[in-house]
């Protein structure tokens, strides 16, 4: 009887510190063991050694990184996005110094991802517009019911905004209860991205767009997850039709290097999963809008919130959404 064929390993590209007294091969071998088996190669047992991870190779930065390619068992995560963080990250987050930077992904593992329900083209067939970004406004702030939010929707949405969503604080408040949202203003807030969003996702004509709220505590240069890998292909291997990120130039403080990855990673092709819309937001400014298009390219949602809502005090929500929505359909269509 033939023995199982493995499938093919993620292989995980780190970069991480020496602490006192260690080689870089021996750093990148207990990073390995420390993601799978966790026990010394010499007590584990032949038939399990199959999914220990293995150091690949080993190469300076500079004077005090250094970088590893390991590869991983795809077979300890499956279609478990929780698992798959924790095969990714688990142990080595505890570690101090570590940080991954790329990861490989094998056509089989993919194979076991549905991605985007829509992604860039089902949600541009979704807001009947082929040619130009989209735009999407925002339910805010906590603490106004349901019936107050709600009317901001339709206000953002009468104004001419494409999407509208929840914001990220708006889980089950008492001022706004989850059930209340959903019945008046339907944007769905998730409260969770590794099991609820596939869910959702395979069971609801619903668009799924993650927010990276907490994502920051990753985001160092030294430690945690690259930008692109944890926003760029995690969330859209968990079905994620559109990814709000800090754009640069916002109030958060992601590089154009970070935000430029992480939107190549959105929409590149990977396996056969759907392309996801970047959603810039975190300080987009309405009169900014033709500056934001011209760096960021066509395929892409610009989330309005803060700059959209200072509009509305002298203006009115509706009259602030309709310039904004004028700005975008008044720029240079894409000729696809």
């Amino acid at each position: 009887m033939l023995a199982p064929t493995m499938p093919s390993p993620l292989r995980v590209h780190y970069t991480f510190s020496l602490s006192p007294g260690d080689s870089p091969e021996q750093a990148a071998h207990r990073l390995a063991i420390e993601q799978t088996a966790e026990l010394p190669l010499t007590v584990i047992p032949e038939a399990a050694l199959a999914m220990a991870g293995r150091v690949v190779s080993v190469a300076e930065v500079d004077g005090s990184r250094f970088a590893a390619e390991i590869d991983l068992p795809s077979d300890a995560a499956g279609a478990d996005l929780g698992q798959l963080f924790t095969l990714l990250f688990g142990n080595a987050s505890l570690l101090r110094g570590v940080r991954i930077e790329r990861i490989d992904w094998p056509s089989d593992f993919l194979a076991l991802h549905a991605g985007p329900r829509f992604g860039i083209a089902g949600l541009r067939a979704l807001a009947r517009v082929f040619d130009r970004p989209l735009l999407c406004g925002a339910a805010k702030p906590l603490g106004l019911s349901a019936h107050e939010l709600a009317l901001r929707c339709e206000a953002l949405a009468r104004g001419g905004l494409d999407l509208v969503k929840d914001d990220h604080g708006l889980a089950d408040p008492p001022s706004a209860p989850w059930r209340e949202r959903v019945a008046a203003p339907l944007p769905l807030g998730l409260g969770t991205i590794a099991h609820t969003v596939a869910e959702i996702a395979a069971t609801n004509e619903v668009a799924l767009i993650a927010h990276p709220s907490l994502a920051g505590a990753f985001f160092t240069a030294d430690h945690g997850v690259a930008p692109e890998v944890l926003l760029g292909d995690l969330f859209r291997l968990a079905g994620c039709d559109g990814v709000i990120y800090p754009h640069e130039g916002g109030r958060f403080p992601l590089t154009p290097r970070d935000t430029a990855a992480l939107r190549d990673h959105l929409r590149r092709p990977l396996g056969t999963l759907a392309p996801a819309f970047p959603v810039a937001a975190g300080g987009v400014d309405p009169e900014k809008i033709s500056q934001l298009v011209a760096a960021l390219g066509p395929d892409t949602i610009l989330l309005l919130g803060t700059g959209l809502y200072l509009d509305a005090q002298p203006n009115g929500l509706e009259r602030a959404a309709t310039r904004a929505a004028q700005a975008v359909r008044a720029l240079p269509r894409n000729p696809e």
